[in-house]
């Protein structure tokens, strides 16, 4: 079976796009986190790099105030991205 020219390079070319939207798509179901709270420039829509920067933290345990604390803080330069207090 002989491929065609054209058929290879679209497929080339849509597996990378395809799978960058699979991969925002899957930034964006992060359940930890509002639309509001990842779109972190307030310009209204989550961009694919704020997605990816808010889907990449951890959570730590913290005490402010005597009060226990989840902190969201960014794997990629340690900004805490929510607070979460119990009352």
């Amino acid at each position: 079976m002989i491929f065609s020219t054209k058929k290879v390079l679209v497929s080339i070319f849509a597996t990378p796009i395809v799978v960058c939207i699979g991969y925002y798509l899957y930034c964006l179901s992060d359940s930890r986190y509002s639309f509001e709270e990842m779109d972190l420039n307030n310009n209204g829509y989550v961009s694919f790099l704020e997605a990816m920067y808010v889907s990449e933290s951890f959570e730590v345990e913290v005490i402010l105030e005597g009060k226990k604390c989840i902190e969201y803080v960014a794997f990629k330069d340690g900004h805490v991205l929510k607070q979460v207090c119990a009352l």
